[in-house]
This record gives C-alpha cells, sequence and structure tokens, in this order.
C-alpha cells in the first residue's frame, strides 16, 4: 500500500467529519465509519 494511503484515509475521515454535523449520541471523532441514519 502507498504511504498516501492512510493519509488519505485520515484526510477523507476529517473532511467528512467537517462536513456533517456531530450526530447526538456520538462523538465527531467516533473512530467508526456513521451507519446509514434514517
Amino acid at each position: 500500500m502507498h504511504l498516501l494511503g492512510p493519509w488519505l484515509l485520515l484526510l477523507v475521515n476529517g473532511f467528512l467529519s467537517t462536513l456533517k454535523p456531530s450526530t447526538p449520541g456520538r462523538g465527531p471523532a467516533s473512530g467508526s465509519p456513521a451507519p446509514t441514519e434514517p
């Protein structure tokens, strides 16, 4: 795997977390992908 792999994941995670408002009941940095919200 390229060195950019982990960095890309971190960047995407941070980008998505900034785009999506922190859902009530879980922290913004839960570390796991958010489940499908109803």
